[in-house]
């Protein structure tokens, strides 16, 4: 993974007066895969601005990035979170959500918004999944936008995941 985007952001090294915007997701697998490979994904992502060039870094959980190998390896992921100006949220637990409450700043109703999200109120096979395409928006301190997706049209067999559970 870090070699793939190793490989694009030097593409974009290459060109000028575009935008570009920068995929990373599954960041926690990336990091975990030896220690010492947070300080290239951080390099990666330091000077994106001046190229014109913005970075999504997906992950799971914050607990994710502490689960990393070293103290040093940890501190430089905080920083990741910590420059994030935009953090999306899916579904969380309530102890995540705390977790980035640390970090993004979030009010009582946006918290309970999110936790509503996380786990389906019946254990009935085939029940929609209450967090399905649900995503708050956050920058800064101001208050965060939710949002709701929803696949049209063939995005349902390309993108269907719950196939192999049923």
């Amino acid at each position: 993974m870090l070699c793939t985007w190793a490989y694009g952001f030097a593409m974009v090294d290459g060109t000028t007066g575009r935008s570009y915007l920068a995929v990373m997701d599954e960041l926690w697998r990336a990091l975990r895969g030896a220690p010492g490979l947070v300080e290239y994904a951080d390099s990666l992502t330091r000077l994106n601005r001046a190229k014109g060039m913005a970075s999504i870094m997906i992950t799971h959980s914050l607990a994710d990035l502490e689960a990393l190998p070293t103290e040093e390896d940890r501190a430089k992921a905080r920083g990741f979170i910590d420059r994030s100006a935009i953090t999306v949220l899916a579904g969380l637990p309530p102890r995540e959500l705390a977790r980035v409450s640390e970090i993004t700043r979030l009010t009582g109703p946006e918290q309970e918004l999110v936790a509503s999200w996380s786990a389906p109120d019946s254990w009935q096979p085939g029940v929609r999944h209450p967090g399905r395409g649900k995503y708050l928006i956050k920058t800064g301190d101001r208050l965060g936008i939710p949002v709701e997706l929803a696949l049209v049209g063939v995005e349902h067999e390309l993108y269907d995941t719950d196939q192999a559970v049923r």
